[in-house]
């Protein structure tokens, strides 16, 4: 239906070392479109990246 690729930046801080990730690129093929598929993935991506320890999306 379609794929999203993310990457990780480190973020240096005073205090520790923090994961930030990056959208790099989110799509869904055409017959899915227009069904809300892209919605879910998004939100999906983000849970995901949240269970991975991310501090900011």
């Amino acid at each position: 239906m379609g794929y999203y690729i993310y990457y990780l930046k480190p973020v240096l801080s005073l205090k520790n070392f923090k994961k930030k990730s990056v959208i790099h690129s989110i799509s869904i093929y055409k017959n899915f479109r227009r069904e809300q598929y892209g919605e879910k993935l998004l939100k999906e991506s983000v849970k995901e990246m949240r269970l991975n320890g991310m501090s900011s999306i």
